[in-house]
């Protein structure tokens, strides 16, 4: 799952935690979720990850580090 982190109704921040509560009541593997947001301090992507995220990508960036980031989750749950 790809989601920013800032959205008109409710934030990346709180989606992300809502989803991991959903993984753990169920107890599934987590789905891989990828934060892709303007926020790019070394704080924001802390805070990202903190949050429940599995990889933060600052606006605006290149299609091939969206890609590897995909890549490498997949291949992460893949051995889950």
């Amino acid at each position: 799952m790809i989601s920013d982190i800032a959205m008109p109704d409710e934030d990346g921040y709180s989606l992300v935690r809502r989803i991991r509560a959903i993984d753990a009541t169920n107890q599934v593997s987590p789905v891989p979720v990828i934060a892709v947001s303007a926020l790019a301090r070394d704080g924001d992507r802390a805070d990202a990850l903190a949050a429940g995220f599995d990889a933060h990508i600052a606006k605006p960036f290149e299609t091939e580090e969206l890609v590897a980031a995909i890549e490498r989750l997949t291949a992460e749950a893949k051995r889950r």
